[in-house]
C-alpha cells in the first residue's frame, strides 16, 4: 500500500505558516486603515477661529512663531482682554526683541510694555498648561483665549483644562503660515506633522483619563 501521510504532512505545512502571515497581513492592512482614517478626522475637524473673537479675562500665546504672537498682540490691541502671557519664551528673549522681530508700532510697544507677560520655564504644552495656571491666579482670570497653530490647538486645550478644569478655555487657533495651501496628504512634511500631533494627542489625552 502506498503511504502518503508523509506527503500530506508536507503539502500541510506550508499553510501553518502562510494561513497566519495572511491574517497577520490584513489585520495591519486594516489597523493601518483605521489609524489613516483617524487621522483624516483629526485634520479635518481641526478648529477655526470664530468670526467674532468674544471677550475674555486674558490671553495666552504658546510660543512658536510670529502668526501666533502677532495674533495674540491683535487681541490684546483690540480690547479683547486686558492681560496676555506668551509662554514658553526662549532663554535671552525680552520684549524689545519681540517689538523688533514683529515691527510692532509705538502703540503695540506701549501694550507689549503694560500688559504682556514673558513666561520661560515651559518647554512643552504640559509646561505652557502649568505656567498659564499660574499666571491666571495670580490675576484672576476665569476665561482664557487660547492662541496657538491650529493643529496645535487639540492637545493644547486639553492640557490648560486639564490643570484649570474651573476655567474656561475658548481656543483661537492660528494657521501656519508654513502650511498654508499644502495638502497634508501629498507633503510629506505636512503629513508627518500632523501625524506626529495626532498621536501626541491621543497618547496625551489616554494619559489624562488613567491617571
Amino acid at each position: 500500500m502506498l503511504d502518503l501521510s508523509n506527503a500530506i504532512l508536507k503539502d500541510r505545512w506550508p499553510n501553518r505558516w502562510l494561513r497566519p502571515s495572511i491574517s497577520l497581513g490584513a489585520g495591519v492592512i486594516i489597523a493601518g486603515a483605521l489609524i489613516l482614517s483617524l487621522l483624516q478626522h483629526f485634520v479635518l475637524t481641526l478648529p477655526k477661529p470664530p468670526a467674532t473673537a468674544p471677550q475674555a479675562d486674558g490671553i495666552v500665546v504658546t510660543t512658536g512663531g510670529q502668526a501666533r504672537l502677532r495674533t495674540g498682540l491683535d487681541l490684546l490691541a483690540n480690547k479683547k482682554a486686558p492681560h496676555l502671557l506668551i509662554t514658553g519664551v526662549g532663554d535671552g528673549i525680552n520684549k524689545q526683541m519681540i517689538s523688533r522681530s514683529l515691527d510692532l508700532t509705538a502703540r503695540g510697544d506701549a501694550l507689549l510694555a503694560c500688559c504682556v507677560s514673558l513666561e520661560f520655564m515651559a518647554k512643552d504644552t504640559i509646561g505652557n498648561a502649568v505656567a498659564a495656571k499660574k499666571w491666571a491666579a495670580e490675576k484672576d482670570i476665569q476665561t482664557i483665549l487660547l492662541v496657538t497653530s491650529d493643529y496645535h490647538m487639540p492637545r493644547a486645550v486639553r492640557e490648560l483644562a486639564h490643570q484649570m478644569p474651573r476655567r474656561t478655555i475658548i481656543a483661537y487657533p492660528v494657521k501656519a503660515p508654513d502650511l498654508a495651501g499644502k495638502s497634508w496628504y501629498s507633503d510629506w512634511q505636512t503629513y508627518r506633522l500632523y501625524m506626529r500631533e495626532f498621536l501626541k494627542y491621543h497618547l496625551r489625552t489616554l494619559v489624562i483619563i488613567i491617571t
